[in-house]
């Protein structure tokens, strides 16, 4: 009974924050035939991708939340896929085919419009995510293209590659702006959310560029081995390494490493910030992946993916996009409500002006007018459905 008083009392509560649901989830990829995707906040797997034909080592989430990337075929003698999944269930929607030989590394545009596949072709290719069509080719690599990251204004792309270079493109232009130098094989590339500064990691050592004059303003030497992944943080102050099996926090204005992360029992190959600076995701040769508090380095879940894990990454979703307007209506209490009960296999809606049902991914469910529904949701999958009319939001359970 109080498990069905707390559903119900979920089910008609308005929400009046700007910022309507915050949480966080991890996507991995690694040495098997799946992605994985994550649910941080108790370590809960929500879905499990299984349609590869040999292994899914890179992946990627839209900037909002919507999407996610993957390839297929890292082993394989064939082209590598490069393919798109909706994050709310990781079904597949349709793969981008063009390069000549494996992808080694993707990236999203902001724009959420776009995204972007380095391979080992030489190549760095821009694809159109409605029709998933090839709209701009990158050439002037020499060997494979391990690492992509794309500014935050989305105009410009940074690349590593194993021919010990990092390139600054610039989008609009199709133009390499600027080559910087490694003296190993670049294995990771960031870009701080300025788009001032980057990093490249390569060999025991990671550079802390200018992207603007193309000066290096640091370099820092790893002791515990090569750096296999690099991120630099929101605030563009600091940077988190992964290497063999410890992660390491770095102070860029003065190479220091502040903190060590400890907890993997073998290689760490990815590394990421979360967008707020609080926490950090690894993925490891040791089968797990780690959620980390970076203030402390405490280590807040562990997560086993199945084999070695080759990358990780971040979606974290704020509906910035729902306002709270005092100037726009307050939803009545009861305008959304199940009948008979919140495990009903149908929804009756009072909306007051048109709106739409969402999943929580940001996913359209349906367009609905003004007015009575009564929806049939027996095919709806269970958790939590956004229902939106207007300027305001309500959070709606649906549970088997």
């Amino acid at each position: 009974m109080k498990i069905y008083m707390f559903i119900l009392t979920l089910l008609l509560s308005l929400v009046s924050t700007s910022y309507l649901f915050s949480e966080n989830y991890a996507l991995s990829g690694g040495l098997n035939r799946y992605i994985s995707y994550w649910r941080l906040s108790d370590g809960n797997l929500m879905w499990r991708y299984t349609g590869y034909s040999t292994s899914a080592m890179f992946v990627a989430v839209s900037n909002n939340g919507n999407y996610c990337l993957s390839t297929d075929g890292y082993y394989s003698s064939i082209d590598s896929v490069l393919n798109l999944h909706y994050t709310s269930d990781g079904s597949c929607i349709g793969s981008f085919k063009g390069h000549q030989n494996l992808v080694l590394s993707a990236c999203f545009n902001p724009d959420n419009n776009h995204c972007y596949s380095g391979s080992w072709d030489l190549t760095i290719k821009e694809w159109q995510i409605s029709d998933r069509k090839c709209t701009l080719t990158f050439t002037g690599h020499q060997d494979g293209v391990t690492s992509l990251v794309c500014s935050d204004d989305g105009k410009y792309l940074l690349s590593g590659s194993w021919d010990h270079t990092m390139k600054y493109w610039n989008i609009t232009t199709n133009s390499c702006i600027r080559t910087f130098t490694h003296s190993d094989k670049v294995s990771s590339v960031s870009i701080s959310k300025d788009g001032r500064y980057g990093l490249s990691a390569g060999g025991e050592e990671i550079k802390y560029w200018d992207l603007q004059t193309g000066s290096c303003l640091r370099t820092i030497t790893n002791n515990d081995g090569s750096v296999n992944s690099i991120s630099i943080s929101n605030s563009g102050k600091y940077a988190l390494s992964g290497s063999s099996s410890q992660l390491k926090y770095w102070d860029l204005s003065t190479g220091e490493c502040i903190r060590t992360f400890s907890g993997h029992t073998s290689s760490v190959n990815s590394v990421v910030i979360s967008p707020d600076d609080r926490n950090a995701l690894s993925g490891s040769n040791d089968y797990c992946i780690k959620y980390w508090r970076v203030s402390d380095g405490i280590c807040l879940q562990t997560m086993r993916h199945g084999l070695s894990v080759t990358d990780v990454c971040f979606n974290t979703y704020n509906w910035t996009g729902f306002n709270n307007d005092t100037s726009s209506y307050s939803l009545p209490a009861k305008s959304f409500a199940a009948s008979p009960n919140p495990f009903s296999t149908r929804l009756s809606v009072s909306m007051p002006s048109s709106g739409a049902i969402y999943s929580l991914t940001g996913q359209l469910i349906m367009n609905l007018s003004k007015g009575k529904h009564t929806l049939d949701t027996s095919k709806w999958k269970q958790g939590v459905y956004i229902l939106k009319a207007g300027k305001e939001c309500k959070k709606v359970v649906k549970i088997e």
